[in-house]
């Protein structure tokens, strides 16, 4: 109670401070000399007039917010049908107490390669650039999040196919330059693989997902020139490869909800999934297309749909598979289960359409906002985003600090759905061991549905305990 009073009192001190400092410089530099009454008006009733205003405002948001009524989001129809898929519809009370480890986690994004670098470059202002290549319908650059330095040509020699059907689809700069990223990631991931693999009977799966606008009739092929690629290596039947399309980060989120749901039913298996996802919007058709739904927005207005692109890997297993596995690499970080709700408004919504996802999510592993050590959405530019966000900590009692706390990781990599989503999720769990404390991990990308899940470290239990759900 003390220290919101006093930040409140700080923050009334230095808005008069502020008012006080500009009238003070107008008069000084108009030559103006002030009567009583301007003395009164300006120094006096101007500060209190503002900070009244803001308080009723304050106060009328607290209303609208108290009345909104806590509905339960509907569960999320899964996109794989295979054994990772969970039953459709929303999961009963006791499925809250499951849980998924991650034993690690790789990405390439225009912000690095790590989440502490990503949430370095976030704090370091970094943010997308006007493209060299792309322009839009005026002939104005583009505003583009892009990784430097990714390897497309190395790629692209080693793609040579034969096949005038898959040529004409990899020529295009979207699928290249995702693959490249796809690339980045597995070789990182399988690398660490490659130690875990020596051990008798572990099965290992791995589920690329793709943007659902892609065409399924290359599936096949990319299938093929995968498994070649990365898991050749692998004893026959120990490892599984699913291609599966997804329309947002949500739907990466859903993903990693349905593994949790699939390692649970044998948590003492040795089985391991790797969820890679690798996305680039950087092609003149895809740019094209987002201009004629009018998702595009000339470099005038950057803080509207920015293109970006991104690589992401996750490494997952039960809890208790995580703590055997993880061996002398690191902490396991658990994730807990998804709340998702249906999809924001651009305007208007507030945090109303988080405030019952993030209150589920808490109650799940007993905890309240004020437990919170950090907040990683994949939101980007949109003012309606932070604003959102914060609104709902505020609602969920959360004590952190918007400029130290918490991280739009959509500010650097920009819109490069799916794969967005696993970006913020492995940002959140590189926070949750460096902090060594719960985050919360937010997908508030416009035109997709709310989701939240937290992350925390994976402590391992007394003798004779399962680990903590």
């Amino acid at each position: 109670m003390a220290p919101t009073f006093i930040n409140m009192l700080g923050s009334c001190l230095m808005a008069t401070a502020c008012v006080w400092g500009l009238v003070l410089g107008w008069w000084d530099a108009n030559g103006h000399e002030p009567t009583a009454i301007d003395l009164a008006l300006h120094l006096g009733a101007l500060p209190l007039a503002l900070i009244g205003g803001y308080f009723l405002l304050r106060g009328f948001i607290d209303h609208v917010l108290a009345l909104q009524p806590v509905a339960v989001p509907a569960g999320a129809a899964t996109l794989d049908e295979g054994p990772v898929a969970s039953t459709r519809g929303h999961r009963a009370a006791a499925g809250h107490g499951l849980s998924l480890g991650l034993l690690d986690a790789w990405m390439v994004t225009p912000g690095g390669r790590s989440g502490a670098e990503l949430w370095a470059a976030v704090g370091a202002g970094e943010r997308p650039r006007p493209s060299a290549r792309l322009v839009d319908e005026a002939g104005f650059p583009v505003f583009v999040a892009e990784v430097e330095g990714l390897d497309v040509d190395g790629l692209a020699e080693r793609l040579q196919v034969g096949l005038p059907a898959q040529e004409a689809w990899l020529a295009s700069d979207e699928v290249l330059r995702s693959l490249a990223l796809l690339d980045g990631v597995l070789r990182g991931a399988l690398q660490r693989i490659a130690g875990l693999a020596a051990r008798p009977g572990l099965q290992l799966r791995c589920i690329c997902l793709l943007p659902a606008h892609w065409d399924a009739a290359h599936f096949p092929w990319l299938h093929s020139w995968l498994q070649r690629t990365y898991f050749a290596g692998f004893a026959p039947g120990r490892c599984e490869l699913s291609l599966v399309p997804a329309a947002d980060d949500a739907a990466a989120l859903r993903q990693v909800d349905d593994i949790c749901v699939a390692l649970n039913r044998e948590p003492d298996a040795e089985r391991l999934v790797l969820l890679a996802s690798a996305v680039s919007a950087l092609d003149a058709r895809v740019l094209a297309g987002w201009a004629d739904r009018g998702r595009l927005f000339p470099a005038s207005h950057p803080e509207q749909r920015v293109p970006g692109e991104g690589g992401v890997a996750l490494l997952l297993a039960s809890p208790v598979q995580a703590l055997r596995l993880a061996g002398g690499r690191g902490a396991p970080v658990q994730l807990g289960r998804l709340a998702t709700g249906r999809p924001g408004q651009a305007t208007g919504a507030g945090g109303r359409s988080l405030n019952p996802l993030i209150r589920e999510v808490l109650a799940a592993w007993q905890l309240d906002g004020a437990q919170l050590t950090a907040l990683v959405g994949d939101g980007g530019q949109r003012a309606s985003q932070p604003i959102e966000v914060l609104e709902a900590l505020a609602a969920a009692g959360a004590r952190l600090d918007p400029l130290v706390d918490c991280l739009a990781t959509g500010r650097v990599v920009g819109s490069a759905s799916p794969a967005g989503g696993l970006v913020a999720l492995a940002c959140a769990a590189s926070r949750a061991l460096a902090n060594r404390g719960p985050v919360l991990c937010l997908g508030n990308q416009d035109d997709s549905p709310r989701a939240a899940m937290l992350v925390r470290p994976l402590a391992a239990p007394p003798p004779g305990q399962p680990p903590r759900s």
